[in-house]
């Protein structure tokens, strides 16, 4: 970006009420709220059991995506709502080349507070020793609106309601 047109060099693009808004980078800075884990930003996603919402964890130093195992990072999480302890959801790890943690079972449209705990262990690859959070991650994301859909079951017939001006005059082959 040429610094006659903003000040830093770097434009920062975002989305705040609807609304697609720029500004100078120089204003901002990269939130992180720990210096051992880093996250992508929450993604929402809609799935049969309802709302999800996930992200990717990697190593701050190295910048290593890191694979978690639910039953490993399930004693760590605390999921908050509207200030009240949210208990039923379930975790599942998506792996690839960027891993994804999902948070499954949410409320549409709902704000959510995460908070990660201290002690969990990780490691940056197979071979490598063990390490631990030293302090718990706060972090916060948001389920998308319920998508409008309709589902029929193609083996059921939908007939129009009787009235005294709609009735049947015969059936078809």
């Amino acid at each position: 970006m040429p610094v006659d047109l903003i000040a830093s060099g770097k434009l920062f693009t975002f989305i705040y009420q609807d609304q697609v808004l720029n500004a100078d980078f120089t204003n901002f800075e990269i939130f992180r709220p720990s210096k051992e884990l880093g996250f992508s930003p929450l993604r929402s996603v809609e799935s049969a059991s309802g709302a999800s919402l996930c992200s990717g964890f990697y190593d701050q130093s190295s910048g290593t995506p890191l694979n978690f195992q639910p039953d490993q990072i399930l004693p760590y999480l605390r999921l908050f709502s509207e200030g009240e302890a949210v208990s039923n959801f379930s975790v599942a790890f998506n792996r690839g080349t960027s891993p994804q943690l999902c948070v499954n079972g949410l409320e549409f449209s709902r704000s959510y507070a995460f908070n990660l705990l201290q002690g969990l262990s990780y490691k940056t690859c197979l071979a490598c020793p063990s390490k631990v959070l030293s302090e718990s991650i706060k972090f916060y994301g948001q389920t998308q609106p319920r998508q409008p859909k309709i589902e029929l079951d193609p083996s059921k017939t939908i007939l129009p309601l009787a009235s005294k001006n709609n009735f049947l005059t015969g059936f078809g082959s």
